[in-house]
């Protein structure tokens, strides 16, 4: 997973396999990607941009604490994912805190995801190589079918397969 981030010279490395100055230095450009991400994709309202600014300080102070421990940086890599869902969990007056209903973290804000026609596109076309799409169409039909029949016209590519095929138009999106 490390080279999809970081880059192909990470390839073969494994966390197990690092000196701790290695693994610290491969935390904090982990935390300075996700940092990116998170400023490139996400717009949110100024509350929850601090709680997400707060998580990454958190985690980069665990990383550079003297005697961290993975467990602490995890808990904090754990309390960011929260965040980005919404919002984090308070269960410390409940006495059975496991129930579904305490994870409702929409009080403030949903996550939606959102996409406009070219990356609706690239759904379409990732869906060719997973069942139950790929008994339909392969990826290279759709390919042709966007190019050649829509001359890369993504509102006239999405309207056929809306029309073609409706119900896995509805299980996509």
């Amino acid at each position: 997973m490390l080279r999809y981030i970081l880059g192909s010279y990470y390839t073969n490395w494994h966390g197990y396999e690092l000196k701790e100055k290695e693994w610290k230095y491969i935390l904090h450009k982990l935390c300075a990607k996700l940092e990116i991400a998170i400023k490139r994709n996400i717009t949110t309202d100024f509350i929850h941009g601090e709680h997400l600014r707060e998580s990454l300080e958190s985690i980069k102070r665990k990383i550079n604490e003297k005697n961290n421990s993975d467990p602490d940086i995890i808990m904090a890599l754990v309390g960011l994912c929260f965040y980005l869902i919404g919002d984090f969990p308070n269960n410390t007056d409940k006495k059975h805190a496991n129930k579904e209903k305490y994870f409702d973290l929409a009080d403030k804000r949903s996550l939606l995801f959102l996409q406009d026609k070219k990356q609706k596109i690239k759904v379409i076309l990732e869906s060719s190589r997973h069942a139950p799409f790929s008994n339909f169409y392969t990826y290279d039909d759709l390919i042709s079918k966007f190019y050649l029949d829509f001359e890369s016209k993504p509102q006239l590519f999405i309207d056929w397969y809306k029309a073609e095929y409706p119900q896995l138009y509805a299980k996509i999106f």
